[in-house]
């Protein structure tokens, strides 16, 4: 679900063929990322016992020496405090991060459509029209793609189980797991097409 989505569009009318109506109608499409719950990476196995994997809340240390959490080493401490320093996770240091608390990348699109009125007889018109679906892709291969993360949840914090004290031993940090292009009904790529009606 987005929480925000906005259109504009601009359109210009002129006369570049004779007596013809030429118009220039821009989209411009701008929709917030999806919310995504950050989890614990398990692999194949639930840190609260389950068969499945990649669905635990994760719980965000305080630091590298959080008594609650087990580092595999210094170096992978750093690295983990680093990224929840430098990302919405700092907000929720010595608790878990809420299902949702956090949003995918932006989406944003520009669509271009030419039209030509081609006056062919009296009331008799011909109506030529290109589209261009995702300019913004058109021009640049990483503009106007839509990037989610798989069922909405982001298994950034690898884990291997617990330990003898029950806590969890934390192994790496993975920031962007499971964020990938989304590309259903063409949304993520840019398209191009032409067309004409005869109006009468």
């Amino acid at each position: 679900m987005i929480d925000e989505k906005w259109i504009f569009s601009l359109d210009y009318t002129a006369k570049l063929i004779g007596d013809n109506d030429t118009r220039f109608s821009l989209v411009y499409i701008s929709k917030s990322g999806e919310n995504f719950s950050v989890t614990y990476d398990t692999g194949y196995n639930s840190v609260g016992g389950a068969s499945y994997g990649g669905y635990d809340l994760a719980y965000i240390p305080t630091g590298a020496t959080d008594p609650k959490v087990n580092f595999a080493s210094a170096g992978v401490a750093a690295s983990v405090m680093e990224h929840i320093n430098n990302t919405g996770l700092r907000n929720y240091k010595g608790t878990y991060a809420p299902r949702n608390a956090f949003q995918g990348p932006d989406y944003r699109r520009v669509d271009l459509r030419i039209t030509q009125d081609i006056n062919v007889w009296n009331d008799h018109k011909l109506i030529v029209y290109l589209d261009v679906l995702n300019l913004l892709n058109l021009l640049d291969d990483d503009k106007g793609i839509v990037e989610e993360y798989s069922f909405n949840n982001s298994r950034q914090i690898l884990v291997n189980g617990v330990d003898a004290q029950g806590r969890v031993n934390i192994t790496g940090v993975d920031p962007d797991d499971s964020l990938s292009v989304v590309n259903f009904n063409g949304q993520s790529v840019w398209q191009v097409n032409l067309g004409f009606k005869y109006s009468f």
